[in-house]
């Protein structure tokens, strides 16, 4: 048999199943890479992974619960680990042993200043930092870069909504100040930033590809925030906007022209955007008032939000070319110009799939009763 990839998931009778792939991989004479997902590594088949001759790397999300003192590791890469004060002991003792890790998400950041420097690993592609109060100096970054040339991507989480407010890294910190000399920086939080390694004509440099914003109850205009994060932020893929605490509505044509200011967005996470879409009046776009709405019944009222959100989302990918793939999540209730009855929720993925910049997919819905 000629494979040289073998993804490994076990779910039902997985004694059984292991069983069967320990003997089917001696008959895998070409085979070089092993996923094993979703079967908890079961100590045999990782055992017989590793033994095979021709197995040059073990991926794992999970490492078995025994122990593993007496085997060589260098085959076995760790899909994600969480290190802490407590948690990463196990892990360490794996890569003592040759094992490699592809993502680190640090839970308590003072450990980049204490003891990061003094540990490797192998193989490092993702690092995720998770920001709490405490201080982040990123003079470390360079080094890193240095040491792991496979690390391509860094991920900023911030638990706290104050933090990159208060201790901006330096890779936003024009964008902040900028937020801050026009009035709106009190009406939006970041709560995620990713920054992936572009390496160019003898350059090394970080750029930030994934931003999620929260908006406030602030008045600030969505429409200045975007237009400055486009400018900003260049090489951003990835955008996810929370509107839920927005206040105002913006005609469609202006939101659609502001996000095709973007030259790289690919996708777009829109949560709770349905009220920030105006269609006007008196036009073909324009859509029923709630109160005739409400009137129809919930399953109009539902059919309606549809409506809008897959017209707007139409026109956005007709002007942003760049943009592949749209996730929409809102939600709503049966009267909504009191906020009560039943609750409503849609959700979907829609994929830009030919030349004229058609959307596939949907957006399911689910209701709730209270």
């Amino acid at each position: 048999m000629c494979y040289n990839d073998l993804p490994i998931y076990t779910y039902h009778r997985p004694e059984e199943g292991e069983q069967i792939l320990c003997q089917t991989l001696p008959q895998l004479t070409r085979l070089t890479h092993v996923q094993l997902r979703s079967c908890n590594a079961r100590a045999t088949l990782f055992d017989a992974a590793l033994a095979h001759p021709t197995v040059i790397t073990v991926l794992v999300n999970e490492l078995p619960r025994r122990s593993l003192s007496d085997l060589d590791l260098s085959k076995v890469i760790l899909d994600e680990a969480w290190m802490s004060d407590r948690l990463f002991q196990n892990v360490e003792r794996c890569m003592d042993q040759g094992m490699g890790l592809k993502c680190l998400e640090i839970l308590e950041p003072k450990l980049l200043d204490m003891n990061f420097g003094s540990k490797h690993f192998k193989g490092l592609e993702q690092l995720r930092v998770s920001t709490g109060l405490e201080h982040i100096c990123f003079s470390w970054l360079s080094s890193l870069s240095s040491t792991y040339p496979s690390l391509n991507e860094l991920l900023l989480k911030n638990r706290r909504n104050l933090h990159f407010r208060q201790r901006t890294p330096p890779f936003i910190s024009s964008f902040v100040e900028e937020t801050r000399r026009q009035g709106l920086n009190e009406d939006f939080s970041i709560k995620y930033v990713s920054l992936r390694r572009i390496i160019a004509q003898g350059t090394d440099d970080w750029h930030v590809i994934s931003l999620t914003i929260a908006t406030t109850f602030g008045s600030s205009s969505l429409v200045e925030l975007l237009t400055l994060i486009s400018s900003s932020f260049p090489k951003l893929e990835s955008l996810t906007l929370n509107t839920e605490y927005h206040k105002t509505s913006y005609r469609i044509d202006d939101l659609v022209s502001t996000f095709a200011r973007f030259p790289s967005l690919r996708v777009l996470y829109l949560h709770r955007f349905r009220k920030r879409l105006d269609f006007g009046s008196g036009t073909e776009r324009s859509m029923p008032s709630v109160q005739e709405v409400e009137s129809a019944g919930l399953e109009e009222l539902i059919s309606r939000a549809e409506r809008g959100l897959l017209l707007f989302t139409s026109l956005l990918v007709k002007q942003v070319r760049s943009l592949d793939s749209i996730y929409i999540e809102d939600l709503g209730y049966e009267h909504e110009k009191t906020g009560s009855g039943r609750l409503w929720r849609s959700r979907g993925w829609l994929h830009v799939y030919n030349g004229e910049r058609k959307l596939a997919g949907g957006v399911g819905r689910t209701r709730i009763c209270p």
